[in-house]
């Protein structure tokens, strides 16, 4: 796979200066250095995998949410029929 600009990437990361206050109120440029073509990989890698991870986790408890409203529901109707039932009687 070939080691490009990605979405997630920063294409000015080679250029990066921040700057940092000492105690004497001096200004000192700090170079970044740039991330190698397999860091940016690995690091959209772990993104991507731990989005994934994220959006699963999501689901599942939409899933649980759903399943014990369907069951307070359905447990609900039940004793709805119940209490008819004894009325009829």
């Amino acid at each position: 796979r070939m080691c490009g600009p990605t979405p997630n990437s920063d294409t000015h990361q080679e250029e990066t200066k921040s700057r940092v206050h000492n105690s004497s109120s001096t200004i000192l440029p700090i170079y970044v250095k740039p991330k190698s073509c397999e860091d940016k990989e690995m690091d959209n890698f772990l993104v991507e995998r731990h989005n994934e991870q994220i959006s699963n986790e999501i689901r599942e408890r939409n899933q649980e949410k759903k399943l014990q409203r369907e069951s307070t529901i359905s447990s609900g109707n039940g004793q709805a029929e119940i209490s008819e039932l004894e009325q009829d009687d």
